[in-house]
């Protein structure tokens, strides 16, 4: 099995409804999956819809407006019809840690879920859906960046949705790349040049963004106090149009106070297509 492939001219106005949708859907785990493990830069994306090109041509970020601006205007949806809130602080909106907060003698240490409130839970970010709990971080903004995720491999895996999905949807942005991942000199340079070259636009256009969804699940494969091992499932369909996810795995350090990702050695981290959320998967 594995997810559909499409291109922009798969997807025309004289395809039924249904085909368009699905073949529209079958984008998204590709996108998304893209969006957590391309951290060296962007990738080239060439991707339309509904016959219209697509391009990655830079776009200016939009500005964070008042930073000291809280609460929600009018919730928007994602392309599966799923809730996604819109921070009235365009960086984000954390919420109160109402939850006493998992230990390490927890039976549900590795396997519960962060709180992730109705309101407020998937929050829009540069375009793309991220994750605050009430549980888990994060507990502030600073510089257009979430910060102060748990010390716990709930927090782990809130930040390693957010850090991946932020990395690329504003992947022109020092401030995201310098909090978010760990960034070897080399790594550093090549940002810097491809920067200067006009490589990396302040942020990707929405046409792309809106597939960075929401995942549905994730699961701890390993954790220590120094490094989490975080599994992300990915929606998506397969060939037969059937409900599937890509798995993949991203490596999150604890390092400065805070869970930074760990760029993959080689071009992608593992991933694989699973057809069920069973095995330890952790639904949000």
């Amino acid at each position: 099995m594995k997810l559909r492939e499409t291109t922009s001219t798969d997807i025309g106005h004289d395809a039924p409804q249904h085909q368009r949708r699905g073949k529209q859907i079958g984008l998204i785990a590709a996108l998304a999956v893209v969006a957590l493990v391309v951290v060296g830069g962007v990738a080239a994306l060439n991707v339309g819809h509904d016959n219209t090109a697509t391009t990655n041509e830079p776009v200016s970020a939009p500005g964070h407006g008042d930073s000291t601006a809280t609460g929600f205007d009018v919730p928007a949806t994602d392309v599966f019809g799923r809730r996604v809130d819109t921070p009235r602080n365009a960086a984000g909106q954390p919420l109160p840690q109402t939850g006493t907060g998992r230990t390490s003698g927890d039976p549900d240490w590795l396997t519960g879920a962060p709180v992730l409130p109705a309101q407020g839970g998937w929050q829009r970010v540069g375009g793309a859906s991220v994750p605050f709990s009430t549980s888990d971080g994060p507990t502030r903004v600073a510089d257009g960046v979430a910060a102060g995720w748990a010390h716990t491999p709930q927090g782990a895996a809130l930040a390693a949705v957010y850090a991946g999905y932020q990395v690329n949807a504003r992947p022109g942005s020092r401030t995201v790349r310098e909090r978010l991942i760990i960034n070897p000199a080399k790594g550093l340079r090549e940002f810097e040049a491809n920067r200067a070259a006009g490589r990396l636009p302040d942020q990707l256009p929405e046409n792309l963004t809106r597939y960075f969804v929401a995942p549905d699940a994730f699961r701890i494969d390993s954790y220590a106090e120094d490094m989490a091992v975080v599994a992300i499932a990915t929606r998506g369909v397969d060939d037969n149009g059937s409900p599937a996810w890509t798995a993949t795995q991203i490596v999150m350090v604890w390092d400065g106070g805070d869970w930074r990702l760990q760029p993959p050695p080689g071009a992608t981290p593992p991933q694989h297509v699973i057809s069920t959320l069973t095995g330890g998967w952790i639904k949000w």
